[in-house]
């Protein structure tokens, strides 16, 4: 296998026949990043379950992450039903 993958994710505006199945208003967005061995800028990634279900980040997790990277701070979280997406800078 490869040390190195190529990610890419992304939110896009849902069909109009599925507007009604949407939480949140549609803000179209993408972020790739390459994955690798931790080096010298490392990030960890944990996925827990919450205790009883929780409102869901305003934000989406791709925005929140593409903001999440570009500033100092060493942990987010975010809160979506049952799950908790932790990230972390490690030091």
């Amino acid at each position: 296998g490869s040390s190195r993958v190529l990610l890419v994710a992304y939110d896009d505006t849902l069909p109009t026949q599925f507007g009604r199945f949407a939480d949140e208003m549609d803000k179209p967005a993408a972020l790739s990043m390459v994955l690798e061995p931790s080096g010298q800028h490392a990030y960890s990634l944990e996925l827990k379950r919450s205790e009883g279900s929780r409102p869901s980040s305003s934000e989406s997790h791709t925005l929140s992450v593409a903001r999440f990277l570009k500033q100092d701070a060493p942990e987010l979280e975010i809160l979506s039903g049952f799950r908790r997406w932790i990230w972390r800078r490690d030091a």
